[in-house]
């Protein structure tokens, strides 16, 4: 008789119960373990926080992952390359969190979704399918066809403005079940009493944190409307009352407001 039935089948059971163990330390990673970015540049402090993890700051080349929170300080700023190259920018006193990010180098299939919480931010698309991007703040979301475009959240109300720099989007609201579609050279205001579509051409300095790691983010910085690179954000301040900021960049040629405003 073979040897290995010699053992009490009590040690067998316990040779089992830590192979087990083992197998489930070792298995597949989540995705809070895996990186889907890297921070491209840092201004002043920024932070992170992984799902079940604690507030650490983030620093030049640290690793992103889905789920995290990122958060700057006053004054301070953050950008974000992601694997499909994907720039997503923060400005002064901003939160988001990366909801999902799932990207196939080879098929260019994947999906993006963040949450802006509140602060200033600027969008560019890499690689990803766009239709599979889907970006929200807590009275609109956003959808995009190759896009760069800025985005000031009110961190009291939510109220949220999108300017279009080039491409469009499609934004949606609470108040409104027909989506509208924002092209280069316009701006949209969402409240939760609904949406408005104005021409004004860089109604906001988006945040520009350090040289862009994207072309199209680049041009706009050498002409003056990537923003202040020592603040890492915009002039435009989201939390104050419409009209009541002052902002730099391109002057308003058009449309039913001054580009002076920002979210209520």
């Amino acid at each position: 008789m073979n040897s290995f039935y010699k053992f009490p089948r009590w040690m067998l059971r316990l040779g089992v119960l830590a192979l087990a163990i083992l197998l489930t330390q070792i298995g597949p990673s989540s995705d809070a373990a895996n990186p889907v970015g890297t921070v491209h540049a840092v201004s002043l402090y920024a932070y992170g926080t992984i799902p079940g993890g604690t507030r650490t700051a983030l620093y030049q080349n640290d690793y992103v992952f889905s789920g995290q929170v990122v958060e700057t300080v006053e004054k301070g700023g953050l950008s974000i390359l992601f694997n499909d190259g994907t720039e997503f920018r923060l400005g002064s006193a901003a939160s988001m969190t990366l909801d999902k990010y799932v990207y196939d180098g080879k098929t260019k299939k994947g999906a993006l979704a963040i949450n802006m919480v509140n602060g200033m931010f600027r969008f560019t698309t890499g690689s990803i399918g766009k239709e599979s991007v889907q970006l929200k703040t807590p009275v609109a979301t956003i959808g995009i066809r190759g896009t760069d475009f800025g985005v000031a959240v009110n961190k009291q109300t939510g109220n949220t403005l999108i300017q279009v720099f080039s491409g469009a989007v499609i934004v949606g609201s609470k108040s409104s079940n027909a989506p509208e579609l924002v092209k280069a050279g316009e701006y949209i205001t969402v409240s939760a009493q609904g949406t408005s579509i104005h021409t004004a051409p860089y109604f906001i300095t988006p945040p520009s944190v350090g040289p862009s790691a994207n072309v199209m983010s680049a041009e706009s910085d050498r002409d003056g409307s990537g923003g202040d690179t020592s603040s890492g954000g915009g002039s435009s301040d989201p939390g104050n009352d419409a009209g009541s900021s002052s902002t730099s960049g391109g002057s308003s040629t058009g449309g039913s407001r001054s580009s002076t405003e920002s979210p209520q």
